[in-house]
């Protein structure tokens, strides 16, 4: 199921929700391609339903320069043990099939324009901004 809105071409989604049974291709594979930004949630998960909709407006605003891959930690145990998670929402980057930032649980910093304080993103959708991912 994609998250995003239908695309009018036949270009991959820029949101996936992803399964044990896709992680290798819609994450591993896809990283080759372009930068993935992968989101352990779940929906029991308060923080989750609070970066969620931040983390899709990220990948919404960027095009498709990035792709957000989606994780239910509970329906997916296999692809969430990958990352040895312990604590949610955990947010990855991966480039070229490899983690190059990570920010579990309670590391996770971001202020919207229109805030008190400027745009301050941290983790993966800062280094996108910065194009330090192309490393």
């Amino acid at each position: 199921m994609l998250l995003g809105p239908p695309s009018e071409t036949k270009r991959a989604p820029t949101m996936v929700d992803v399964t044990d049974a896709t992680f290798e291709t819609e994450v591993l594979a896809r990283s080759v391609e372009v930068p993935v930004v992968v989101d352990l949630w779940a929906p029991w998960c308060g923080p989750c339903k609070t970066l969620g909709p931040i983390l899709e407006k990220v990948i919404v605003d960027l095009g498709n320069k990035v792709v957000l891959a989606k994780i239910n930690v509970d329906e997916n145990p296999q692809a969430s043990q990958v990352f040895r998670v312990q604590s949610i929402p955990a947010v990855f980057g991966l480039v070229d099939r490899e983690v190059r930032v990570s920010l579990p649980g309670g590391d996770l910093q971001i202020s919207w324009p229109g805030d008190a304080q400027p745009m301050v993103m941290t983790g993966p959708a800062a280094f996108v901004f910065e194009g330090e991912w192309n490393a």
